[in-house]
């Protein structure tokens, strides 16, 4: 079993595009004669992820007609199953494995052109921590303009040493200027949503730093800042010490766009690690 779990938390970033396409120009939705053109650039499906173990990515494939994910590791095939006692967080459906070997949680947006997944197993030659994300469809990606999304969050913040896990929910908000090829975000209102009733955790917003984004769409960060837990619990608190985002701009016009984030809390000399996935629309 792999037990060089630090390496699983650095930037492991896997972007890879399965096809492209050629520029058009359509109009931003304005009035009359104040509309205004924007260019477009066509982008096909692509996937990419956040965290994974380092010498293997991430292997989870969802079942649309079955509603079963499927976790490859080292080779075995675990099925995850719908959650039953609690079926969703914050519009994330949520995936159980038989004996809790591995849990999930995965959101589509509206369109259906993308969706996100996170995976946590501490179960031990289960131990796998990460988020997968997708483009399902081809889309008119901008490359004139600006945009703002906004949606949800949900996260798993796991103990690599106890196996603990807490779910989080939150918002999510990510800002595109697709004049510079640029992103930045935020995650804000996070809460526990599976924490004792007597836990009155804080958790403080994720600031998502400046980033670039590639023609194809994808778009990678590598400064994440905030993200502290504080409360009774964890008091005085923890500190980020490392971060990074990914993601990619989906939907049929690049309307939505969906990724995942995966910051280490330190706190007092203990790693609690995060790892979250978005999905968000203008």
């Amino acid at each position: 079993m792999n037990t060089n779990l630090t390496g699983l938390f650095l930037a492991v970033l896997s972007l890879s595009a399965c096809s492209g396409g050629s520029g058009s120009t359509k109009f931003d939705g304005g009035n009359g004669d104040n509309e205004q053109p924007v260019e477009t650039r066509t982008a096909g499906t692509t996937s990419g992820m956040v965290g994974g173990l380092p010498e293997e990515p991430l292997d989870a494939r969802y079942d649309k007609r079955n509603d079963v994910l499927t976790l490859n590791l080292r080779g075995s095939d675990v099925e995850l199953a719908n959650d039953l006692l609690v079926a969703e967080v914050n519009g994330f459906k949520t995936y159980r494995a038989e004996g809790n070997v591995a849990i999930a949680l995965r959101a589509a947006t509206s369109s259906g052109g993308g969706s996100a997944m996170i995976v946590y197993s501490r179960s031990g030659d289960y131990d796998v921590q990460g988020v997968e994300f997708e483009r399902l469809a081809n889309s008119e990606i901008p490359v004139t303009g600006t945009a703002t999304y906004q949606g949800q969050y949900a996260g798993i913040i796991g103990s690599p040493e106890s196996g603990a896990n807490f779910i989080i929910q939150g918002d999510a908000e990510i800002e595109t200027n697709f004049n510079d090829a640029l992103v930045s975000g935020r995650i804000s209102n996070r809460t526990l949503a599976n924490a004792d009733p007597g836990n009155t955790f804080i958790l403080n917003d994720i600031v998502l730093h400046e980033g670039e984004i590639n023609p194809d769409g994808t778009f990678i960060g590598i400064g994440v800042t905030g993200g502290q837990i504080v409360g009774d619990t964890l008091d005085p608190g923890s500190t980020t010490t490392t971060g990074s985002y990914s993601g990619a701009i989906v939907g049929p016009s690049g309307n939505e766009v969906v990724g995942g984030v995966t910051i280490n809390h330190d706190y007092q000399n203990v790693d609690l690690i995060e790892t979250g996935a978005f999905t968000a629309s203008q």
